[in-house]
């Protein structure tokens, strides 16, 4: 009973300015105390965090253009000093599958280079393309296998060139076994923050330019929908994002770019 709804108000206002994080500190403090009263820790209806109002944000609006695409893995291929960035191939492509997917940083680089009997569920690629399952719903989410496209089997050649040149110039006694196709420098899986890391880095030399507006990495799985609705239809996009229902994938992308219609005569 000693945190009040000012303690809880005194914390959440360091995420002022960020309405997203805001909301979600909000409610993760307010299961806390939801399981506090079930458990006999506060009385009943007693919760702190009740009183405070959520922030509420606007859905981003953002649509990357193929041009800002190209813009950011050139930022990413090349170095402050301009010169060739030693990981800046698998930035470009690791942002390129990203596109041609649509899935979650997390999940990408995962991607094994050939299935795992003793972890289907793991990102693998197949005959017939790249399989791919959503984290953030484990529970209710199917594995979407991504059909083999010539853009698509260009990007994982050369994830696999890449691997196989990095092995080829390291000694033998300091080679790492990865079963994973994208990898650091050094041999070991790639990870997100390694991956945020070099996304953060490029968008300062892109911005830099004056010719690419701020982009977030979630931009990207929002132009893969946009785009995949503009050429297969919603329902295609839908099985691309692995969405519930089609009306939370249209609400998703209509948004992120104007739709073209001729004029009435």
């Amino acid at each position: 009973n000693e945190v009040e709804t000012p303690d809880c108000y005194e914390f959440l206002r360091q995420f002022d300015t960020m309405p997203r994080t805001y909301d979600a500190y909000r409610s993760q403090l307010r299961s806390i105390f939801r399981y506090c009263e079930l458990w006999g820790q506060r009385p009943a209806g007693s919760n702190p965090v009740d009183a405070i109002p959520t922030k509420g944000y606007k859905p981003r609006q953002r649509y990357v253009t193929d041009s800002h695409l190209r813009r950011i893995k050139v930022a990413g291929l090349y170095g402050d000093d301009g010169r060739l960035n030693p990981s800046g191939l698998m930035f470009c492509c690791i942002t390129e599958l990203l596109y041609l997917t649509g899935a979650d940083v997390s999940v990408i680089v995962r991607l094994l280079e050939k299935p795992a009997p003793a972890q289907p569920d793991e990102p693998h690629v197949r005959s017939d393309g790249i399989m791919l399952r959503r984290d953030k719903t484990t529970g209710s989410s199917r594995p979407v296998i991504v059909e083999w496209t010539p853009r698509l089997r260009a990007v994982i050649a050369r994830l696999q060139g890449i691997k196989e040149e990095r092995r080829a110039k390291t000694r033998m006694a300091q080679r790492v076994e990865c079963p994973h196709l994208i990898t650091k420098v050094d041999g070991t899986p790639m990870n997100y923050e390694a991956y945020s890391n070099a996304w953060q880095k490029a968008m300062k030399r892109a911005a830099a330019t004056g010719k690419v507006p701020p982009t977030m990495i979630r931009d990207l799985r929002a132009k893969a929908a946009t785009d995949k609705d503009d050429s297969d239809g919603l329902q295609a996009a839908n099985h691309l994002l692995d969405h519930t229902t089609e009306s939370q994938t249209a609400a998703y992308i209509r948004r992120k770019k104007a739709r073209r219609v001729q004029a009435v005569k």
